[in-house]
């Protein structure tokens, strides 16, 4: 027997949320992307949708998470100031399996602050 679609569509006045959902605003984030890796264990878990912000390295909040794009590799990880700003720390929260990366400042392209995020369960 097919399902009645209309009857579905007038019942939705009987519907109510369990929650709501805030997204930021439209000028806080150029872009958003899901999150599909494991490097940031459970504060950002597979799945995540991820709001993104257009950033420079001077900009940096040391131990904040953003997306790094470089010639060779894309990746969200924390980020950490080295000395004089000549290069950047890449850190997971997740440490086991993950190593830490340095990447010269001058190689980065793009850089983007992670400026909310939705997990997604």
């Amino acid at each position: 027997m097919p399902a009645d679609v209309e009857k579905s569509i007038r019942g939705v006045e009987l519907l109510s949320p369990d929650g709501y959902v805030v997204l930021p605003m439209g000028d806080d984030a150029d872009c958003a992307l899901y999150y599909y890796g494991r490097a940031m264990g459970d504060t950002l878990p597979a799945g995540t949708l991820v709001f993104l912000k257009e950033s420079d390295v001077e900009s940096v909040i040391p131990g904040g998470m953003y997306v790094v794009v470089t010639r060779k590799i894309v990746t969200l990880r924390q980020l950490h100031l080295e000395a004089g700003a000549q290069s950047v720390r890449l850190t997971a929260s997740c440490e086991a399996g993950f190593d830490e990366m340095v990447v010269k400042s001058k190689d980065i392209q793009k850089i983007y602050r992670v400026k909310a995020h939705l997990i997604v369960d």
